[in-house]
Parts: C-alpha cells; sequence; structure tokens
C-alpha cells in the first residue's frame, strides 16, 4: 500500500490490513495449482480443495445495471465466502497439523 496523501491512522489501517490479508490464490499456485504461465483460478481451487465447482455464470453479466440481480448478489457473496473457506480447507490440508502459518513466505 502507498501511503501519501494519507494520515498517520489511515497508513496504520492500510499496513494492518496488509498484515491480515492471505493471497489464496498464491498459496494455490505454490501448491502447484495453475501453470507458469497462468496463476490458479479460484474455480480450479475450490475444485481441488472443496470438490466443488463454483458457477462463474453471472461473471459476464452486466455490473454496472442497478439494482443488482438476485442471482448477481448471490454470486458475488459466493464468490468472496469461497475464499474463506479455501483457507480454511487449506490449513486443514497442511497448515493445521504442522501449526505453520500459511501465508508465512508471502
Amino acid at each position: 500500500y502507498g501511503a501519501s496523501g494519507t494520515t498517520g491512522s489511515e497508513a496504520s489501517v492500510a499496513a494492518a490490513i496488509a498484515r491480515a490479508t492471505v493471497d489464496v490464490q498464491r498459496l494455490a499456485e505454490q501448491a502447484g495449482l495453475g501453470s507458469r504461465a497462468q496463476a490458479p483460478s479460484l474455480q480450479a481451487a475450490c475444485q481441488h480443495w472443496l470438490a466443488h465447482r463454483l458457477s462463474k455464470q453471472e461473471q459476464c453479466s452486466d455490473w454496472g445495471l442497478r439494482p443488482l440481480s438476485e442471482r448477481q448478489m448471490r454470486y458475488a457473496a459466493t464468490d468472496a465466502s469461497a475464499c474463506l473457506r479455501l483457507l480454511a480447507a487449506m490449513r486443514a490440508d497442511w497448515g493445521g497439523a504442522a501449526g505453520v502459518p500459511l501465508d508465512e513466505g508471502l
């Protein structure tokens, strides 16, 4: 995060958020998903760790149109919560027993 133009408290909040952020895409990549040319998709990671195919049907819908449809809101909520479920599955898969923080190398 660039702190130029922010107050001291805004910079502190930004720094705290940065420290608490875990990049699940990068963890999936380190686990061997994806390829050299392309990082793994959220859909691929969900298929691998959660054995669930994440629907991307609403991804290309018109997000500028208001109000958002119920399907768009459900898609957005599912997409956001998938990262939390993935992190929990990754912890159970490798991090939990060893007690090693998953984001240690990030």
